[in-house]
């Protein structure tokens, strides 16, 4: 007999573990279609995103260089009129003058007056009211204030500077310069009166001076050496000791000599120097390994004798050094150094004796790719470019690198050195892609 009882609750068992297994299956479908989902949106996401960062391209120029500390031969000598004499100078520091040229006037001094004192003053108001007076006769218009200011602003810094690096001589020059600089400017906005008073009250002072020291009348100084020179009413007691004449002669054991070498003090009323050449010289103490790179530069089949030095006493100014000669460490210890030409006197460069120099040993110029943005090996390199909304490929060639980045050569967006390869090369201002995913030639950013 049939145990309708017991069907029933096997029929209601089998029921429930098919409708389990049927949650389950279903379960499993909706996460197989999440997942499809997911999958899709990220590679829709990749193709599609606008997620890059861009970089334009840049002319940049990379330097390699070094400091080194100089030490400044000129072809000098110094200048004394006898004791118990002083200098009107009617010339500018450092001005080219000719054989007959009226340099200065040579009073005597008072007995109880102390001639470097009177000296310093002399100079100072002398210099103070040919710098007013160029102002006032060379008056400039108003239309160039704006550039007139630039040059108090840049005088006023080196000044500042000068100062600083405790170079005094160079601050002295840098003052003049801002107090013409000065005066340039008032004059040019109309106030020429203003000017003409500051110049006549500085006359007086100095007539005041002479009368009160000095005595005799004056006597006019003119050069008298076959050739001509450049005056200055400074000296540093080196003069003598920095042998011009002995530049290209000199020994390691001299020039070491002359690095610790103690100032001399003249007598006979040194009132300045002459110096006869515009070409002059720097010595850098360097090692013998320096000195087997400038020598080999020289000698290269495209000799390097030329280097770009930037003077940092003076403000960083740039000149021309031209590479002479090498002399190496001797065996008693003795450091080797290297000799160098020049034959720039910029206005107002300070010669100061000792000179803290940067040369210039090599300069790379082309665009600034950063690393991350280049893609392939060797000569095959490219980076990715965002035009509009595309990207498009770029070729590259890479002549020099830097901390996180690569110097490529700056060819025209068209050249083709010929052959199969007609990619174009990056171009000036084009935005370099320098992080994306999935970028490819043609990729279209939305």
């Amino acid at each position: 007999m049939i145990n309708f009882g017991k069907l029933r609750l096997r029929i209601k068992q089998r029921i429930k573990r098919f409708k389990l297994k049927q949650t389950v299956v279903n379960s499993i479908v909706v996460v197989l279609i999440a997942a499809m989902a997911i999958y899709m949106v990220v590679q829709l996401s990749r193709n599609f995103v606008n997620s890059v960062s861009t970089l334009r391209a840049q002319q940049i120029t990379d330097t390699d260089s070094l400091t080194l500390k100089g030490y400044v031969f000129r072809d000098e000598k110094i200048y004394s009129v006898g004791d118990g004499k002083v200098a009107e100078f009617l010339i500018d520091n450092g001005e080219k003058v000719n054989v007959g040229k009226h340099v200065a006037n040579i009073y005597s001094l008072s007995s109880s007056s102390k001639r470097d004192d009177v000296q310093a003053q002399l100079n100072s108001l002398t210099d103070r009211i040919r710098l007013l007076e160029n102002g006032v006769s060379n008056a400039k218009k108003l239309s160039e204030a704006s550039a007139i200011f630039d040059d108090i602003d840049d005088s006023y810094y080196a000044f500042l500077l000068a100062v600083q690096n405790n170079n005094y001589s160079l601050a002295d020059t840098k003052e003049q310069q801002f107090l013409d600089a000065m005066n340039t400017y008032m004059v040019a906005t109309g106030r020429t009166q203003e000017a003409q008073s500051t110049i006549n009250a500085l006359k007086a002072e100095k007539d005041a001076l002479v009368s009160s020291h000095l005595s005799g009348g004056c006597a006019p100084l003119t050069v008298e050496k076959d050739q001509g020179c450049y005056f200055y009413s400074e000296y540093d007691g080196y003069e003598q000791l920095f042998d011009y004449s002995r530049v290209m002669e000199m020994t390691a054991a001299e020039f070491s000599a002359l690095t610790s070498a103690q100032k001399q003090k003249y007598g006979g009323g040194a009132i300045g120097k002459q110096v006869f050449s515009p070409t002059w010289y720097i010595c850098f103490e360097v090692s013998d390994e320096l000195c087997d790179m400038f020598v080999s530069n020289s000698e290269n089949q495209t000799p390097m004798v030329d280097y770009t030095a930037s003077f940092l006493s003076n403000n960083g100014a740039n000149l021309t050094l031209t590479f002479e000669k090498a002399v190496y460490a001797d065996a008693q210890g003795n450091s080797g150094f290297a000799v160098f030409s020049c034959k720039q006197m910029p206005k107002g460069f300070d010669f100061a004796r000792a000179q803290n120099v940067q040369i210039q040993l090599s300069s790379t110029t082309g665009y600034r790719v950063p690393t991350q943005a280049v893609y392939g090996e060797g000569q095959e390199r490219f980076v990715y470019v965002l035009n509009g909304n595309m990207v498009e490929k770029r070729r590259i060639t890479v002549i020099g690198n830097g901390n996180g980045y690569f110097i490529v050569n700056t060819f025209e967006a068209d050249y083709n050195e010929g052959g199969e390869n007609t990619l174009p090369y990056l171009a000036i201002n084009e935005l370099i892609i320098t992080s994306g995913r999935n970028l490819y030639d043609g990729k279209l950013l939305k």
